[in-house]
C-alpha cells in the first residue's frame, strides 16, 4: 500500500496503490490534492491528505475512498499522518489560526490537541502512532529566524526535544516498540538521524 499523487494535467490527483494498482481519490478538476500517508485496517484503506478548495489546502481522511475534512477550508491545512486502532482513526498534521501554523492532531475529525500556541512562526505534526498506552507524535516547529528549528516529540503527556538552533530540522516519523519510541528525521547536514 503506496499514498502519493500524480499529475495528468493542470492538477495534482491524490491516489493510493495496491501493488501496482492505482485508485484516485481525487479526480483533478478543478482542483489539486495529495496523499501523504496511508494504513490498511480491518478490510479498510485509509489515506491522509490535503486538497485545495481554490482557496486554501484542507486537511482531509479518506476511507475506503470516501473523504472526512478535518478542517473548515478557510485557512491553510494539512494532514501529514494517519494511524487507525480499535477502530479509532488519528491524524497528525497543522492548521492555519489565520497567522500561524498550528500542530495539531484529530481523533475521528474532532480536533484533539494543539502542540504549538500560536507564538511559533510555523508548527507542524509530522507523524502519529498509537498503541495500547496512549498517543505519540513527533513534529517541528520554527521561530522566525535563520536558525530557528526545533523537533520535537509527545509521548501522551510531555513534548519532549530532540533538536533545536537548526537551520532546519524536522522529525518526519515516530513509533514505539516495547515501550521505547523512535523517531527518525533529519537536521541541516546530516541527512537522517535517529532518536
Amino acid at each position: 500500500y503506496t499514498a502519493g499523487y500524480y499529475k495528468p494535467v493542470s492538477a495534482d490527483v491524490a491516489c493510493y496503490w495496491v501493488n501496482t494498482t492505482k485508485t484516485d481519490l481525487t479526480d483533478g478538476s478543478p482542483v489539486s490534492a495529495q496523499a501523504e500517508d496511508i494504513q490498511f485496517s480491518s478490510g479498510s484503506v485509509y489515506v491522509a491528505g490535503y486538497y485545495n478548495n481554490d482557496t486554501n489546502n484542507v486537511a482531509a481522511y479518506w476511507e475506503n475512498g470516501e473523504k472526512f475534512d478535518l478542517t473548515d477550508g478557510t485557512t491553510d491545512a494539512r494532514a501529514n499522518s494517519i494511524f487507525v486502532y480499535n477502530g479509532d482513526v488519528y491524524v497528525a498534521g497543522y492548521y492555519n489560526n489565520g497567522t500561524k501554523d498550528i500542530a495539531a492532531y484529530w481523533k475521528n475529525e474532532v480536533k484533539v490537541k494543539d502542540f504549538t500556541e500560536g507564538t511559533e512562526d510555523r508548527g507542524d505534526a509530522r507523524s502519529i502512532w498509537v498503541d495500547a498506552n496512549g498517543v505519540y507524535v513527533s513534529g517541528l516547529y520554527k521561530f522566525v529566524g535563520p536558525t530557528s528549528y526545533t523537533t520535537w516529540y509527545w509521548d501522551g503527556a510531555t513534548e519532549n526535544t530532540l533538536v533545536t538552533g537548526n537551520a532546519y530540522a524536522d522529525a518526519t516519523s515516530i513509533s514505539v516498540k516495547n515501550g521505547k519510541i523512535y523517531v527518525s528525521g533529519g537536521t541541516v547536514g546530516a541527512e537522517t538521524m535517529e532518536y
